[in-house]
């Protein structure tokens, strides 16, 4: 396969490229946040050529990758994505601003449901 080709198969299993809100990369890993974690397809993920294995939590998805490789598939992940690669510090600090966001959110219905009772 070529990086061009494991790219767009990591974007299909995904959700697709409207399913991806933003990815950072190490020498190892490729860092996803996704809109919706129920539209991956973790077998082809992990079946796909130079992928080594996944890690899955609530505010990432991370895909274990051979070294050598993470950079050519990157560039190719970004042009078919359209995503841009941000750093781990802005990542951190998004997933950390949704939290805040639904937890105002949260906090709003509760409020909400006290006024009817």
């Amino acid at each position: 396969m070529t990086y061009k080709e494991i790219a767009q198969k990591l974007i299909t299993n995904l959700g697709g490229k409207d399913n991806i809100l933003g990815y950072s990369t190490c020498m190892t890993r490729f860092r996803i946040s996704l809109k919706d974690m129920s539209k991956v397809n973790h077998e082809e993920i992990t079946n796909t050529e130079k992928i080594l294995g996944i890690v899955n939590d609530e505010e990432q998805y991370q895909i274990i990758a051979d070294i050598d490789s993470i950079p050519f598939i990157s560039e190719e992940f970004e042009k078919l994505s359209g995503a841009k690669q941000k750093s781990m510090g802005e990542m951190f600090q998004e997933e950390n601003s949704e939290k805040d966001k639904h937890k105002k959110e949260e906090h709003t219905i509760i409020e909400k449901i006290k006024e009817i009772f």
